[in-house]
């Protein structure tokens, strides 16, 4: 796969998530949907995804 490649899909993605996370933002403040502070921040968390771990950071 190229680089140029790479990128776009990348930037395609992090589109996505700046997308929901600004929905998410916005139900918070507009109290559309009454989210609490606590749901907001897992909601956020389930949109970012779980962290991964490297190989490199893998204690042995």
């Amino acid at each position: 796969m190229s680089e140029g490649k790479i990128k776009r899909n990348q930037r395609k993605a992090i589109s996505s998530i700046w997308e929901k996370l600004f929905s998410l933002w916005q139900r918070y403040i507009h109290r559309e949907s009454k989210i609490s502070a606590s749901r907001l921040l897992r909601e956020c968390a389930q949109v970012h995804g779980p962290a991964t771990q490297r190989s490199d950071d893998v204690v042995g």
